[in-house]
């Protein structure tokens, strides 16, 4: 089994999350008994990503419970909105119409998918995710796709301005991402620049998704979930959450047994991001960061929308430790991993097969 995989199923052992460096910098050791933090900690777990001291606290937050709120971005609270609103025309759209919003045969699974049909974390769940999607890149690549949209959009059904606002949003948050990426270069040893270099990010396979999920109250003790639990598996993902109905929780040990995990509610707060490590950088950084386990639970019975941005590298990147990373005289911790392989593999993994 791949170093990737292990992190995804969880099933090796390594020291608590409370034990790992940067966790008791950040205060997380104060969690009370329900796992929900006071306004003291959420502040801790805030990084103003334009100040002087960005790059030592993402590398606390990082090796310690693997996810951080962004501030200081610069992306305006009204473009945030405006690309959040789109998912409501799109998700509204008759059935018919969002399964035919899938990209060409042969291709990654992107467009529409109605997740309802699909187990995250089969092992834990008794039921599908309670949500929908729409997985798009608007990178001019081979890996782009909009499906019908442009149809949609001629018909009415869809905002003209759609792809537009969409796009503008996502070369936004992806130089967000980038930003943070070049900021975790120090701590783990190598150039600013060191993802710049060819190979790495410049023929990307990153994925943005508006996420819909219905007004299903989740039962975690009868195994119903709006999002079953899972490690991201790419670099670095930036969540904008619904502004106005919670869900987001994070494990705090993802290696500990499940009915042992202590899992953090992350509230969603307005003009910022959830920024998440992902399995690929926690590779990268031969487990000095950590690819947080989280899912979505929801009890408000109202639907909640979210805007999902993943940093991938390239198809053809082969993931491993940074040498700079490895101890003098010790084996790397993880394995190479394949990065187009290996997320072909995870999507058919969970029920995404190709087109």
């Amino acid at each position: 089994m791949t170093a990737f995989a292990r992190a995804v199923c969880h099933s090796s052992r390594v020291l608590p999350v409370s034990r790992r460096a940067g966790f008791n910098r950040l205060g997380l050791s104060a969690l009370n008994s329900w796992g929900i933090a006071s306004d003291a900690i959420l502040k801790s777990l805030t990084v103003d990503v334009s100040s002087e001291d960005a790059s030592e606290r993402i590398a606390a937050a990082f090796s310690g419970p693997g996810f951080f709120y962004v501030t200081g971005h610069g992306i305006s609270e009204e473009l945030m909105d405006r690309a959040r609103s789109m998912a409501t025309p799109f998700f509204a759209m008759p059935q018919d119409s969002k399964e035919a919003c899938v990209s060409r045969p042969g291709t990654l699974p992107l467009g529409y998918r109605d997740q309802r049909k699909i187990s995250l974390d089969p092992q834990f769940q008794s039921k599908p995710d309670t949500r929908e999607s729409f997985l798009f890149s608007a990178a001019e690549s081979q890996h782009s796709s909009w499906g019908t949209v442009d149809e949609e959009m001629a018909s009415g059904r869809l905002p003209l301005d759609f792809k537009v606002t969409l796009s503008d949003y996502w070369n936004q948050v992806q130089c967000l991402s980038k930003r943070i990426l070049r900021l975790t270069c120090g701590p783990l040893g190598v150039n600013t620049d060191f993802f710049d270099s060819a190979g790495y990010f410049d023929q990307s396979m990153s994925l943005m998704s508006l996420l819909r999920y219905d007004e299903t109250v989740s039962q975690v003790d009868k195994g119903i979930v709006a999002c079953g639990a899972h490690c991201d598996f790419g670099a670095i993902t930036v969540l904008q959450q619904d502004p106005e109905v919670e869900g987001l929780q994070i494990a705090l040990d993802k290696h500990a047994p499940r009915d042992e995990m202590v899992w953090q509610l992350m509230p969603p707060r307005r003009g910022t991001f959830v920024v998440s490590c992902g399995l690929a950088l926690e590779n990268w950084s031969n487990g000095q960061f950590n690819a947080n386990l989280h899912r979505v639970v929801t009890s408000s019975g109202r639907e909640r929308i979210s805007v999902p941005f993943f940093l991938q590298p390239n198809a053809t990147c082969r993931v491993s430790p940074l040498p700079s990373c490895v101890p003098d005289g010790e084996e790397p911790g993880f394995e190479p991993v394949d990065f187009g392989p290996f997320i072909q593999r995870r999507f058919q993994s969970t029920g995404r097969k190709h087109s």
